[in-house]
């Protein structure tokens, strides 16, 4: 699994300065602005679910970041969207085009969830594999291309195959 290269401290040292830039591999940069991004992510995809699912929404959009197969940036993947048949936009988070993630204000609890994501990758103590890519509430995915990998409250995350 890819580790960030940057130490916790400066998750707290971001807090007060918008212009430091961290490094977490050589492709992906992460701002103070990305982590307020993951932070509004989370809280408006699992703000409320279990402290332990909201970690796993953060996880998934970073294994997004660092797969081949998604943007290498937060912004982007948060952002990503398909056009359907129909010429619709359907985009990969539901709370994208619904609104909810403009306006989600994240809980302490949320922050909290997003910097023990950020530590655990950065220290190398994460666990979760790096395909786990994928989430939803109710139910796990039902495609030939993931296994299920575990659920948490009303959240089902999988791996890619």
């Amino acid at each position: 699994m890819k580790k960030w290269n940057f130490a916790v401290i400066i998750c707290c040292i971001m807090l007060f300065f918008n212009s430091i830039s961290v490094q977490a591999a050589s492709n992906v940069n992460i701002y103070e602005t990305d982590i307020e991004k993951l932070e509004k992510l989370v809280y408006a995809e699992a703000g409320n679910q279990p402290f332990e699912a909201q970690k796993l929404v953060c996880a998934c959009v970073i294994n997004r970041v660092y797969s081949d197969e998604f943007p290498n940036s937060v912004d982007e993947v948060i952002n990503q969207y398909t056009v359907n048949s129909k010429g619709k936009k359907v985009y990969q988070f539901s709370c994208v085009p619904n609104g909810s993630y403009e306006n989600a204000v994240p809980t302490e609890q949320v922050k909290q969830a997003v910097r023990e994501c950020l530590a655990e990758y950065n220290n190398g103590t994460s666990t979760v594999p790096e395909k786990v890519l994928f989430f939803r509430s109710g139910n796990y995915f039902n495609w030939s291309t993931v296994e299920n990998y575990v659920s948490i409250g009303d959240m089902y995350f999988s791996i890619k195959k």
